[in-house]
């Protein structure tokens, strides 16, 4: 029986004084905040840290309380662009690194793509991160028209640097700043959200408004940058923050002041340009938030369990709204599930594309359209045939047709390794402020105390995981187990592709994609655009976190009950990290939270302009609505790495009661689904490092190297 939670209906006033008619398809908005928690936003009633133009989309909008997206930047980035959850697409293990050769495949049509083809204007700014090492892969090769911005998936917030590390003792550093191919040396110390920001106006007062524009905005707040200085903002911006006693958290206030300020820019600047009354803007997380000193970072998803990297609602459940005069309902808390993979189909259908959109079933998107592979076939490859594949020239040529995923990981290949890149995985640092002399941004040489996962406190390699995992990476969350996976022949990343019920030119090949809009079966996200604009029951009943072999962890929601099995770093991040940033709960010094921020922002000018009334009652009444309260249960405790867990998500969202053992029944029901959803997947595209995409080879920057390669 599908499940359905109509959403809480505060509406504000709205009186529409000022609308530009039109019947051209709507501007869209796409706002991407990096590694930002649940509680890291003021209308999930945070105190600590305003975000006043964040919030005022938010009121005069629709939050989306039960927003769910996936535990890394890559795998939830590819499903934006894809609208197909990542198990489908090679993306679900880990995220992609400067060095890899590889990236979102090439056999994917994606966003930018479907909407030139209904005339949009497509420009990114900001982060990419789905793969450069050819140029195919970037950004303007991909139905972007232009790109300023990064390839990687950090960089300094000041000079544009990104450091990873390959092995003990070897990193790779290099600029990582990029106007579509090449370098941007000159932007060097200028802050990268007030660039990405400024490019983001520009970009705005610059369009022709005859066009519709699609303007995908990636920012890299609020993601630690390079190990060495994490946390930077400009100094005024710091001192604003001082009275935060956490030093760390302090730092990251600074840096979402200006991720809040730079929303406030983008609607001011919409709304001179007579845009705004036409547009669809969204605003949501990549991931959950870096808490509690993970990755280095100073983010907060109190009171949810977990960070980002883990299948926790912290490292899932994403802060997330939906802004447009075009929605029916307005000023609403929605909480009908909403998945990452579902914007595609939305906001094409938003576009008025619904004639290609329309489903003979509410959920016909989601993985029970797929046809499982035949349990005797070749696995690795999909054929789905008896007959051994003892060579490449063996494959068939509709496997051999998807561009980067078939080539086998060998045994002998270069060693990825558990803490090799930014995405560091440091244990929970106390005192905060321990790694840096005298709380300023001077770098602490060896503390020999401070973290022993780490040579020299810096994210080196950990030698005693050196033979846990072949090809491991820093986001490593336990030995591997060589019979844990029979899918994949010795524990390779051999690439297997499952047989989709309605191939796109009827022999199973990719081919040809951009002519073709009859995609709707090969998708994982379903069109929620009349679900959210008219208040109307939910369409999804499932959302499939992650399967992911490799580490052994997945994760499945279906209506109220939540299925958890395994876990990332030994269990280390399982566990609940403030602040909670609530006046009165963590310090004397947390102001009250005050509407009238809100209501005196950019943005919140700029949608009272267009008519819209933002009261204080109503706003308060809206972030109650948003907010999430976990109150007394009993505790059972849940160790996914041994059994199972079972949890009540709607009645225990934090996830304290562990009910596999109450209900046996359900958890053997939802284990079966997860094993028939992971019979559609395929298997992940990461490769192993290769020196030739050093950035010393190109002058320090991060640069395509695949195609100088013979």
């Amino acid at each position: 029986m599908a499940f359905a939670v109509l959403p809480l209906a505060f509406t504000l006033s709205m009186v529409f004084v000022d609308l530009v008619a039109s019947s051209g398809p709507p501007h869209i908005i796409f706002i991407l905040a990096d590694d930002l928690g649940w509680n890291d936003v003021g209308f999930h009633g945070l105190d600590q840290i305003p975000t006043p133009n964040i919030d005022a989309l938010a009121y005069s909008g629709i939050i989306l309380k039960n927003y769910y997206t996936v535990q890394l930047c890559t795998p939830s980035r590819s499903a934006i662009m894809t609208g197909k959850h990542p198990i489908h697409t090679g993306m679900q293990h880990n995220v992609l690194y400067g060095c890899e050769r590889g990236g979102l495949p090439l056999s994917e049509k994606i966003l930018p793509q479907y909407l030139k083809e209904l005339g949009y204007r497509t420009r990114i700014v900001g982060k990419w991160h789905l793969g450069f090492y050819k140029k195919e892969y970037t950004p303007t090769f991909r139905g972007f028209e232009s790109h300023l911005g990064y390839w990687t998936g950090h960089q300094d917030y000041f000079d544009h640097s990104a450091e990873e590390m390959v092995r003990k003792n070897e990193k790779m550093w290099g600029l990582d700043m990029r106007r579509d191919l090449e370098p941007a040396w000159d932007l060097h110390g200028k802050y990268s959200t007030d660039v990405f920001t400024a490019e983001a106006v520009d970009i705005i007062h610059n369009h022709s408004t005859d066009e519709p524009l699609f303007l995908y905005l990636a920012h890299a707040a609020t993601h630690s940058a390079n190990p060495y200085e994490p946390l930077q903002a400009p100094d005024h911006y710091l001192n604003i923050h001082r009275h935060i006693e956490d030093f760390k958290r302090s730092k990251f206030a600074a840096i979402l002041h200006k991720l809040d300020e730079s929303v406030g820019k983008v609607v001011e600047a919409l709304e001179q340009r007579r845009m705004l009354s036409n547009s669809i803007i969204v605003f949501v997380s990549d991931n959950g938030g870096a808490a509690a000193g993970f990755n280095l970072n100073a983010a907060s998803n109190w009171p949810l369990r977990g960070v980002k990297n883990t299948l926790w609602e912290g490292g899932v459940r994403g802060a997330g709204l939906i802004w447009s005069p075009l929605l029916e309902s307005r000023g609403i808390v929605a909480e009908q599930y909403v998945h990452v993979s579902d914007w595609l189909p939305t906001l094409l259908s938003a576009a008025k594309q619904n004639s290609f959109l329309n489903r003979t079933n509410s959920e016909k998107s989601t993985h029970e359209n797929r046809i499982p592979r035949n349990e005797n076939c070749i696995p690795r490859y999909g054929n789905c045939t008896d007959e051994k594949i003892t060579s490449k020239s063996d494959i068939p040529n509709y496997v051999n047709s998807t561009v980067e995923n078939i080539i086998p990981r060998y045994e002998n290949s270069i060693l990825r390794y558990e803490n090799g890149t930014h995405e560091y995985n440091s244990p929970r640092i106390e005192n905060s402020n321990t790694r840096y002399e005298n709380g300023t941004h001077e770098y602490n040489p060896k503390n020999e105390n401070s973290n022993p996962r780490y040579e020299n406190s810096t994210h080196e390699y950990n030698p005693k995981y050196e033979n846990r995992y072949e090809n491991g990476t820093h986001e490593y969350n336990g030995p591997k187990n060589e019979n844990s996976n029979p899918r994949y022949e010795n524990g390779t990343h051999e690439y297997n592709i499952p047989r989709l019920e309605n191939s796109i030119n009827g022999n199973g090949t990719s081919e040809n994609r951009s002519n073709d809009n009859s995609y709707q079966n090969e998708i994982d996200g379903i069109d929620v655009w009349s679900v959210l604009s008219r208040n109307e029951p939910s369409k999804r009943n499932t959302i499939l976190h992650n399967i992911d072999d490799e580490w052994q962890i997945s994760a499945l929601t279906k209506g109220k009950w939540k299925l958890v099995k395994g876990h990332t770093y030994n269990g280390q991040w399982d566990g609940w990290y403030g602040p909670s940033g609530r006046h009165g709960i963590d310090d004397n010094k947390t102001s009250p939270y005050d509407t009238h921020l809100v209501i005196n922002s950019l943005a919140g000018k700029a949608v009272q302009n267009l008519g819209f009334t933002l009261d204080p009652s109503a706003m308060r009444k809206l972030r109650d609505a948003a907010s999430i309260q976990c109150g007394p249960v009993k505790e059972v405790p849940c160790e996914p790495q041994i059994a199972p867990c079972l949890f009540d998500i709607k009645n225990d969202p934090c996830e304290k009661n562990n009910l596999a053992d109450r209900y046996p029944d359900v958890l053997s029901q939802m284990e079966k689904e997860l094993a028939n959803i992971n019979r559609t997947a395929v298997a992940p595209i990461n490769k192993p490092f290769d020196k030739g995409g050093d950035p010393k080879n190109f002058d320090h920057a991060w640069s395509i190297f695949g195609d100088d390669l013979k």
